[in-house]
């Protein structure tokens, strides 16, 4: 139950991330959460112990509390027949501060049954057999399976909506279908466990800094990390001390301050330059003949850095562009790429470490796009050899053929 448990709701938040293009959304965040509590809550304080299928009235109640909560989110969300990200995140937001006051409610009127909905909000294991792991196994199996089967559409949709309808992906099927699945698969996890928090949005942001964002490995391997993390935490609920202790707690108590570390380690990464400075423009004056365009221009940007030039025409915006490049020399100061002084590289180390693309730029003949692109790739080929080395970065290993794949690209783009 630990392993299923895990592995559907890491493999359902890095869906979820997907969908709102977010790395902080868990299968949480529509209120299905909030909508299972109270679920379990009416069915504490209705004594709602019948047995149906193996299922109790309160997991029963916990399923349908988080369905129906889905289904509202998603109507109150709707506009024609799309479903904005933004107004889908707002509802699940709204939907989920009015059920928790109702729950609260619930608990202020019936504080005779405030410790088993407060135990049941804390997520445990404990007393779960393989009449539940049955039921709920179709539901997560399933599930996972057609989350899957979106992989690459996923991948498509983080580059936005608009391209990705432009490329052929429907995209509002696509939401559906994750939504939907995500909450079915959910819905079912958390009503046999209750309330686990934290693995559905910490396991999918630890895993995607080692495989990369590609939802076909993300899933995957989600799945096997967020079943064994839960497994882990079960344990140490177990072990820790004489008395159990809610699963749920364990995985906040892990998982909060991981999660602060990794953000705290990639804020430090950012601060300390990413590993290296890739550009450095040092007091640089410039011009053309008698007229000076740039004095004393400083600038600094470090690897992973996005950075615009803003300005009114004539500010000098292209003239130190051409001086980074190398189609102007400067007048004073000195322009490092990757640490080398840019006036001793010759030109093709140059174009080896730093790519222009042109706002214009006129092909006189009927070249192919492969020719074209193919020209791009001078600065690592030699008279003898003008294949594409891959990645090897060494410019003699040529393949005869250019390929698509394996482009060793420079550091300043």
């Amino acid at each position: 139950m630990g392993f299923l448990t895990g592995a559907a709701l890491a493999v359902c938040g890095s869906s979820y991330q997907g969908i709102f293009k977010n790395p902080m959304a868990d299968p949480y965040i529509l209120g299905i959460s909030s909508g299972a509590a109270l679920g379990a809550a009416i069915g504490i304080v209705l004594n709602a112990s019948g047995n149906i299928a193996g299922l109790s009235g309160t997991t029963m109640l916990a399923f349908a509390g988080a369905l129906l909560t889905v289904f509202l989110v998603y109507t109150i969300s709707r506009t024609g027949r799309k479903v904005p990200i933004a107004s889908l995140i707002l509802s699940g937001i709204a939907v989920n501060q009015s059920l928790s006051a109702f729950m609260s409610l619930i608990m202020l009127f019936n504080q005779q049954s405030m410790d088993q909905i407060m135990f049941w909000t804390m997520g445990s294991l404990n007393g779960k057999g393989w009449t539940q792991i049955l039921i709920i196994l179709p539901y997560v199996v399933l599930g996972i399976f057609l989350l899957m089967t979106s992989a690459r559409e996923l991948d498509i949709m983080l580059l936005g909506e608009d391209t990705a309808v432009q490329l052929g992906v429907n995209v509002e099927a696509v939401k559906k279908k994750v939504l939907v699945v995500s909450s079915i698969v959910t819905a079912a996890v958390v009503s046999a466990t209750g309330i686990i928090g934290f693995v559905g949005l910490l396991v999918p942001h630890v895993v995607r800094l080692f495989t990369g964002p590609k939802h076909r490995i993300l899933m995957p391997v989600s799945l096997v990390f967020g079943g064994t993390f839960l497994i882990l935490c079960d344990t140490a609920a177990r072990s820790l001390i004489t008395q159990e202790i809610p699963v749920g707690i364990i995985t906040a108590a892990c998982g909060g301050p991981f999660f602060l570390y990794l953000l705290w380690k990639s804020r430090r990464g950012g601060a300390a330059g990413m590993k290296e400075e890739m550009l450095k423009i040092q007091e640089v004056t410039a011009g053309y003949g008698e007229k000076k365009v740039l004095k004393g221009i400083s600038l600094s940007i470090r690897q992973g850095e996005f950075v615009s030039l803003i300005g009114s025409n004539g500010a000098g915006k292209s003239t130190l562009l051409k001086c980074v490049s190398g189609l102007l020399s400067t007048e004073g100061g000195q322009i490092l790429l990757c640490g080398r002084n840019s006036r001793k590289l010759k030109p093709k180390e140059r174009a080896r470490l730093a790519a222009v693309v042109p706002q214009s730029y006129a092909v006189e003949y009927a070249f192919t796009a492969e020719d074209v692109v193919a020209m791009g790739r001078y600065p690592y080929q030699s008279f003898w050899k003008t294949g594409d080395p891959g990645r090897s970065g060494d410019p003699s290993a040529g393949h005869g053929r250019y390929q698509y794949t394996g482009i060793p690209e420079p550091a300043l783009q």
